[in-house]
């Protein structure tokens, strides 16, 4: 006589990325599961992404991007293209965004990250630059995930006012 822990035994395999959870072989997944998963599975495979695939920049080969703050203090500047819509053609995750240069010798600035047409809030980051730029400081960054083609926009304020920075960033295909 066998004793069952979990109740009756189901040996089914649940479809690739199932929400069923109906029993326990939903909640653990299957070998299909992806990144958009909720299983174990998904969630473990994930992880191994991040430490096992090569990480590649935008841009490459090219100067990064340019944000802007505006003449007043702590205030928003204009949105300003980082990835452009259907530039990254595989969902990624965003690993870090890099600085690249900056105007101003002094000043604690803020940037948000955006993705997609509506500016999904994705990240937000905070820096400082004292006694002048030191040249390309990366900051590693815990955002969402981007979907296949989405643009990824940033803004910034700071606390002296008008200044610019250089950007690109770092990522890993999800796919």
């Amino acid at each position: 006589m066998g004793l069952y822990i979990f109740g009756s035994c189901d040996p089914r395999v649940p479809d690739a990325d199932s929400a069923d959870n109906a029993n326990i072989s939903d909640v653990i997944g299957n070998k299909n599961d992806t990144w958009q998963g909720d299983s174990i599975y998904a969630v473990l495979a994930g992880q191994y992404a991040t430490l096992h695939r090569e990480t590649l920049v935008y841009p490459t080969l090219a100067g990064g991007s340019t944000l802007i703050s505006p003449a007043g203090l702590w205030a928003w500047g204009a949105y300003g293209t980082i990835v452009p819509a259907g530039t990254i053609t595989t969902d990624y995750r965003l690993l870090t965004i890099m600085i690249e240069s900056c105007t101003v010798a002094n000043g604690i600035f803020e940037l948000e990250l955006y993705k997609g047409a509506t500016d999904d809030l994705i990240a937000a980051l905070r820096f400082a630059v004292v006694g002048g730029f030191w040249g390309n400081v990366r900051y590693r960054i815990a955002a969402e995930s981007v979907e296949s083609g989405l643009q990824i926009r940033g803004r910034l304020a700071s606390s002296i006012g008008a200044a610019t920075i250089t950007t690109s960033i770092e990522y890993q295909l999800l796919a």
